[in-house]
């Protein structure tokens, strides 16, 4: 003769069921989440790195002759070679600017012409810093040569405080 489930047996194992499975539901949340955030976290890295590297690029395009202020933005004058318009080839002026919670560059040719440059998104504070013998906030038009560095001091959301140098010893040879 079989012998059925009581009611009792029925209602642990369905009892049982829901607990394992709302912990596997809060598993895969979690892990859910922690994926979104590992994307978005890599993405702004992403975003910084190409923002750097694009003033790597800028900083090769200088040649001694040329300038850099850090008071009140950083401004950078040089001259480009080849650009995709044709109205910023030669002669420029790069200008990094914080406007709300976005790093902008932009560039402006010799006949007052601008592009501008959304470069990363989510900084809460941004620093150019100059190297002669030791780091400096302000590099005025009074100096008549370039600094031997440039660093920049980015926060971003979720990424904190992160610091790029640039050598600009091509610069001093």
């Amino acid at each position: 003769m079989k012998k059925s489930f009581t009611l009792l047996e029925s209602l642990v194992a369905i009892v049982l069921i829901g607990a394992l499975s709302t912990g596997l539901f809060s598993t895969f949340k979690r892990l859910f989440v922690s994926k979104l955030h590992i994307e978005k976290t890599w993405e702004r890295r992403m975003d910084l790195e190409l923002a750097m590297m694009r003033m790597k690029q800028i900083f090769k395009e200088m040649v001694p002759h040329h300038a850099l202020y850090t008071h009140p933005q950083c401004t950078l004058k040089c001259v480009r070679p080849l650009d995709r318009d044709p109205h910023f080839c030669g002669p420029v002026t790069y200008r990094l600017s914080l406007r709300k919670d976005e790093l902008w560059l932009t560039t402006q040719n010799i006949k007052g012409i601008t592009r501008e440059e959304l470069l990363l998104t989510h900084v809460e504070k941004f620093d150019v810093q100059c190297f002669d013998k030791d780091w400096l906030s302000q590099w005025g038009k009074e100096r008549v040569y370039l600094p031997k560095m440039v660093k920049f001091c980015v926060r971003v959301k979720d990424l904190g405080d992160l610091s790029f140098a640039f050598f600009l010893e091509h610069l001093h040879s």
